[in-house]
């Protein structure tokens, strides 16, 4: 397995799109027209130089991560499928999709092991201020609460923002 970006849908690949949906996200083409990721299947061609890592800083992308390390504290109280927290629910799919790999990879000789998460991401957790932009060379340039804003006022939630509903940013 391998991924990047958290997922196809938030601009690299790895996790199914029900994950986002889970968190509230849309899945389609609202998360490239809001800015929550940079899609290349509707950016089309030609692509710009370095464009997809950009993703880590975006919403799509950014949320999942700082979700999947510690939505228990983040999103306390907030539960989805079967009353789960949203850490539980992606970090159980996770370990039983790699338990999934193991098994049917155990008897193929030529398998020795396999990378169960390439390049992990804090997503915005230990940022210092939401209301700055992310650091570093490859960044929207934007602060994430400024980006979620954005991506409230251009449809990329089904509902309410989860960073809304856990109550860290204000949408008014």
């Amino acid at each position: 397995p391998h991924q990047d970006c958290w997922s196809r849908w938030t601009g690299g690949d790895g996790a199914p799109g029900w994950t986002l949906e889970a968190a509230g996200f849309v899945v389609g083409p609202q998360l490239h027209a809001s800015g929550a990721a940079f899609l290349h299947q509707e950016h089309g061609d030609p692509l710009p130089s370095m464009s997809w890592p950009a993703n880590y800083d975006r919403p799509g992308c950014a949320t999942m991560n700082s979700l999947f390390w510690a939505g228990d504290r983040i999103a306390a109280g907030i539960v989805r499928d079967g009353g789960q927290s949203l850490q539980e629910l992606l970090q159980g799919s996770f370990v039983k999709a790699m338990a999934k790999v193991a098994r049917t990879l155990r008897d193929v000789p030529s398998v020795i092991g396999f990378e169960t998460l390439n390049e992990p991401h804090p997503g915005w957790l230990g940022s210092e201020d939401l209301n700055r932009p992310s650091p570093g060379p490859i960044t929207t340039g934007l602060s994430p609460f400024d980006q979620l804003k954005r991506c409230s006022e251009e449809g990329a939630w089904a509902e309410q923002c989860i960073w809304a509903e856990a109550g860290i940013w204000d949408s008014s």
